[in-house]
């Protein structure tokens, strides 16, 4: 039987093999078994889910008392003026009692209550119905109660109407006619206004004679049973005549 001694050479390189191998072995074992912990870590925080736990629930919302809302304070008035009462003091004011109406009295004694006697519609001296003096009767004496009065018509006291008074070519032509005319007296006499109520054929001349009334007659006027003024109305009529007027001149 043969046998087979290796030389030193090759022991060398079975030797060197080996120890590779081993070399080689360790470096896997090391490397398969090595760990790295951070990557393991943020693996393990991948691989945890945390749930977070439940919100707390709502308190109810409880709404707030509505408060009034407050007026405005409004500002001081400005300040007065400022008075001191007068030293001197008012009298005391005396309340008269009422006094008692007067006790009607007649001049002349009589068996009425009234003041005086007689029937006239105004107060007078007399004591009748409007004369003068004492008497009691309707005229300046005797002894009846009178009957009163009435009216006292109107009186003409100033102006006249003449044939030169007609305006310059009235008279110049010798018109000649008769105008029916109603014109109104005032209080005052004079005439307020006038009317024709028959035409003398003639308008120039009617409407003349109207304005001639007016501006020259002068009234005392008519008076009530009162003794007052009161207006009146005259009727009437105007002629003129040529021959009669123009022989005045």
């Amino acid at each position: 039987m043969t046998h087979y001694h290796p030389s030193t050479q090759d022991r060398l390189k079975g030797a060197g093999g080996a120890a590779l191998l081993v070399l080689a072995i360790g470096y896997g074992l090391i490397s398969g078994l090595s760990v790295d912990f951070r990557t393991k870590v943020v693996e393990d925080l991948k691989a945890f889910v945390v749930t977070p736990p439940a919100p707390p629930p709502k308190p109810d919302v409880v709404p707030a008392p509505h408060e009034a809302q407050k007026r405005k304070a409004g500002a001081a008035a400005p300040p007065n003026l400022t008075a001191k009462a007068n030293e001197v003091v008012a009298p005391p004011l005396v309340i008269r009692p009422p006094q008692p109406p007067p006790i009607a009295v007649a001049p002349i004694a009589g068996i009425g209550s009234d003041p005086s006697a007689g029937a006239a519609p105004v107060r007078g001296p007399g004591t009748g119905s409007g004369g003068q003096g004492n008497g009691t009767g309707s005229g300046d004496g005797g002894d009846g109660d009178g009957g009163g009065g009435g009216e006292i018509p109107l009186q003409l006291i100033h102006g006249e109407l003449k044939y030169r008074d007609l305006p310059r070519a009235l008279y110049d032509a010798g018109v000649a006619g008769k105008v029916g005319l109603e014109f109104d007296v005032g209080v005052k006499g004079r005439v307020t206004a006038c009317r024709v109520t028959r035409s003398s054929g003639n308008a120039a001349l009617d409407a003349a004679t109207c304005q001639l009334i007016i501006d020259k007659l002068r009234y005392r006027p008519t008076r009530n049973a009162a003794g007052r003024a009161i207006p009146d109305t005259v009727t009437g009529e105007q002629v003129w005549t040529v021959e009669r007027d123009r022989g005045d001149d």
